[in-house]
């Protein structure tokens, strides 16, 4: 017995035939018709002009399905409701166009599974793919007991489209409420929100990511959101300071160690291990020795090693996110950091931009802090001017200003640190500036301030801070941050090198 005999699909004109003969025909305006046959059947909905086929398509799959039928667009949107799981649509109808109808449907209630009845060429199939989402198509006239097949997979798909959703709200609300995710990184400023917008177009795909900024700025809570944001990590983010690993220890805290390679040693995974299904953080990755350059390199390359004392490989799955708060081309450029190793962790690059170019979120910052920290106190207690409890309503209007013209040279990190000082030190409802405790904003930093020596000093911090804005704004690439300052690409370079020996940050 072949394979094709062991399922017997039946033909169109069999399931004409299973029609009763003595049955009438229905008119087109009585044949809106839908079965409730049993609670709980999955509801779909078909759309098609003819007749005959929709009651031969209703008998056969009513059994399996509560179906809602309709013999036009227009008469499909008086049956269709919110239990409608799946749309099974003709293509072309007497005086309407099923795809234009489902690429509606995909904009109207996109959760719906949208299936293409067609006799047509691959045309109209290319143009449905593109417009209306397609689940699935089928040949018309559709086989019964094959499409009995699809719709089910579709039912299933919407059923587990519905589940990841349900997921991802409970997840969302969950990390919101740990402070992880991307609900850790606050502000609504553009450098912000474009920020988030462009990795989490990347929370999924596997490639390594390389995070550039200034120290505070909250590279590692960056590296945390694009870690939980996601669904394909499974495990968990591993976190690495690349400067605190020595060359003696590197191979045996990196891949783990078998028993008895050497006097002492047990069996113990390494970070690489510990990291499977998840995400090795990498910070400081500007830090890394030489050996540990030439390791990691060899890492990313194959995703397997061995442990130290064996041969057996171990292959692992993990993503890898650097950071650093060094300019890394610049590295390379000097002979410190491998050309080949820059060029394969900087598949997806980002820029955290410091706190005093987004000076707008520094009170939803300072606003966030606070709430934090008073909620951790109230676990512990309760804040207290000496033995009376004290309630903090916020900052005053004045501290604020005073937060929005300090400069912040520790950026996220020191406004974390003056919240939390400042929110024990208040003695009223709301902090005042005196309770914050910062200099007046650092005159260093201030491009055009008086204190500065001479009139070319100010023009080169002019400078370098629109050089600093552009770049940030360009998201790095030098051409377009040159375009945007309307310079040449080499002029760019030339300000980007002479900014940076003067200390001076971009």
């Amino acid at each position: 017995m072949g394979p094709h005999q062991l399922l017997r699909i039946r033909s169109f004109a069999e399931m004409q035939k299973a029609v009763s003969p003595n049955q009438s025909a229905p008119n087109k305006s009585q044949f809106m018709l839908r079965y409730d046959v049993m609670n709980g059947r999955p509801r779909i909905l078909i759309v098609d002009d003819s007749v005959d086929l929709l009651k031969t398509l209703i008998l056969h799959l009513r059994t399996e399905f509560d179906v809602v039928s309709a013999i036009s667009p227009a008469e499909a949107l008086k049956v269709l409701d919110d239990n409608v799981l799946v749309a099974l649509v003709d293509e072309r109808m007497t005086g309407a166009s099923g795809v234009q109808f489902l690429e509606q449907l995909k904009k109207d209630r996109p959760a719906i599974k949208r299936i293409l009845m067609t006799g047509y060429g691959d045309d109209c199939l290319t143009r449905a793919s593109n417009n209306a989402d397609i689940h699935s198509y089928i040949a018309k006239p559709p086989h019964p007991d094959y499409l009995s097949h699809i719709l089910r997979g579709a039912v299933d798909a919407y059923h587990l489209a519905e589940q990841r959703d349900s997921l991802a709200h409970q997840k969302k609300s969950l990390l919101k409420k740990e402070g992880l995710g991307f609900e850790s990184i606050i502000g609504q400023s553009p450098l912000i929100t474009n920020l988030i917008k462009e990795a989490l177009q990347i929370v999924d795909h596997p490639g390594p990511v390389l995070i550039q900024g200034e120290t505070g700025t909250g590279k590692d809570w960056l590296a945390q959101a694009i870690h939980y944001g996601g669904f394909s990590r499974r495990g968990l983010i591993w976190p690495i300071n690349c400067g605190s690993l020595t060359e003696t220890l590197l191979p045996s805290e990196m891949f783990g160690t078998k028993k008895e390679s050497f006097t002492g040693a047990i069996d113990r995974k390494g970070h690489l291990e510990e990291a499977d299904q998840g995400t090795l953080f990498l910070d400081e990755i500007g830090e890394m020795t030489p050996a540990f350059q030439s390791l990691l390199l060899r890492v990313l390359d194959g995703n397997a090693f061995s442990r130290v004392g064996t041969t057996k490989p171990i292959k692992v799955d993990v993503r890898v996110i650097c950071a650093t708060n060094r300019n890394l081309e610049s590295e390379v450029k000097e002979g410190r950091f491998r050309a080949d190793l820059y060029y394969r962790i900087n598949k997806f690059k980002l820029l955290m931009p410091p706190l005093r170019d987004r000076s707008e979120d520094i009170p939803l910052l300072a606003k966030y802090f606070l709430e934090r920290f008073i909620a951790v106190e109230h676990q512990r207690g309760g804040l207290k001017n000496g033995q009376e409890f004290k309630t903090i309503l916020g900052f005053s209007d004045a501290a604020i200003k005073a937060l929005q013209q300090y400069t912040f040279p520790g950026n996220v990190r020191e406004l974390l640190s003056i919240v939390e000082g400042s929110a024990i030190r208040c003695r009223q409802r709301y902090i005042e500036p005196d309770d914050l405790r910062i200099d007046s904003p650092k005159a260093e930093n201030i491009p055009g301030n008086d204190t500065l020596n001479s009139l070319p000093e100010r023009v080169l911090h002019f400078e370098c801070g629109e050089v600093r804005k552009a770049m940030l704004e360009a998201r790095g690439r030098q051409e377009d941050a040159a375009k945007l300052l309307g310079i040449e690409l080499r002029t760019l370079q030339n300000k980007l090198k002479k900014c940076r020996d003067c200390g001076l940050p971009v």
